[in-house]
């Protein structure tokens, strides 16, 4: 594990942690944190490489955008997860397939999390992490639920995130779709989406970006998304959510590197984002 200073260009910190080979096994949270799948779960970490008892876990975990909630779990049942400080331990025990859980108030400690459950979830498609509520997102429907009341239907499908506690951005009829938490269309970002694209979020809410991967040239036509890595275009745009204006554009020819697989991600303002590429850690400034 390295911790890097980007301004400075400079190593400020490195160790071991028994990291679990998957992708999204370290995943960014508030207050300068992060979660990691270890062999016994997922555990909380500080930037001083602290990291507390674990969840005993390895079910997929996604947060959000500003790092302050989590969901995790598999396709019948998950935990919604408050990343904050402010819990220490925990007591859970299932009772007729409900879970219940006690959070013992103690001294906060930053690599503890303190986990609500509203109610057990039985759903075929596991839910993604908003600051007050989920998203259901299946390839042709997007919903919006919030703790308790009905789900909303987004009118998007595919791939969708929050981008803050307001807005989503999702597909319809292959173009990145920006909507309100009722389904209002905003806008829509120019130009078809290759068939391998997702979306890049930020804790500031300000700023999302689109990581795409496919074809051009004489080979686009066969834009299917090639899971052994024999793509010829890679590409990362950053927009302003408010404007959906274009920041930045970079273009690239992964050829058969592997690191394509590691998804780009921003910083917390939105105005770096970090790209492997050919085995280097690039990180581009936007204005």
């Amino acid at each position: 594990m390295l911790l890097l200073n980007v301004r400075e260009q400079r190593v400020v910190r490195s160790t071991e942690l028994p990291v679990r080979e998957v992708s999204n096994a370290v995943i960014p949270i508030q207050y300068s944190r992060f979660l990691m799948l270890s062999n016994q779960g997922w555990q909380i970490c500080s930037v001083e490489f602290v990291c507390g008892e674990p969840l005993p876990t390895a079910w997929p975990v996604s947060v959000s955008p500003d790092g302050s909630r989590a969901t995790m779990g598999g396709f019948r049942q998950q935990r919604w997860i408050e990343l904050n400080p402010t819990y220490s331990s925990l007591q859970e025990s299932w009772q007729n397939g409900t879970a219940i859980t006690q959070a013992i108030m103690q001294a906060p400690d930053q690599t503890t999390a303190g986990i609500r459950i509203e109610r057990f979830l039985s759903r075929r498609f596991p839910p993604i992490a908003g600051e007050t509520g989920w998203l259901f997102a299946t390839q042709s429907t997007t919903s919006f639920q919030v703790p308790g009341k009905q789900k909303v239907d987004l009118r998007i499908g595919g791939e969708a995130r929050f981008v803050n506690s307001a807005r989503v951005i999702g597909i319809k009829k292959d173009k990145a779709t920006m909507v309100t938490l009722d389904g209002t269309m905003i806008y829509q970002v120019p130009g078809k989406l290759h068939a391998r694209a997702s979306f890049i979020t930020c804790s500031s809410g300000q700023r999302f970006g689109i990581f795409e991967l496919g074809y051009r040239g004489m080979s686009s036509w066969i834009d299917f998304g090639d899971e052994n890595g024999a793509f010829n275009l890679a590409r990362v745009r950053v927009f302003d959510v408010a404007s959906g204006h274009q920041l930045f554009d970079h273009k690239w020819d992964p050829g058969h590197d592997q690191s394509f697989s590691i998804k780009p991600v921003m910083s917390p303002d939105g105005h770096r984002v970090a790209i492997v590429m050919r085995g280097q850690l690039l990180v581009y400034e936007i204005p």
